[in-house]
């Protein structure tokens, strides 16, 4: 859906960069926010290295499903 909104996608890419990259947030909640990205994205690449950052932070999998749940159906 991004792809389909260029201003929407520099907006999101600003918002993306500052926060998670920026140092904004916590671990867990920048995990989160790259899970959803990636899972919305469809990047596999990043959803596997998610998934993997998740779990060393004590996401177990359930938790990680709804998610990505969450995000499928937004």
């Amino acid at each position: 859906m991004l792809s389909l909104n260029p201003q929407l996608n520099s907006i999101f890419d600003t918002f993306f960069n500052e926060a998670v990259e920026g140092g904004t947030l916590p671990e867990r909640e920048k995990v989160v926010a790259i899970l959803t990205s990636a899972t919305l994205l469809n990047d596999q690449g990043a959803l596997k290295n998610a998934v993997l950052m998740a779990k060393q932070l004590g996401f177990n999998s359930e938790e990680i499903g709804q998610i990505t749940a969450i995000a499928v159906n937004a």
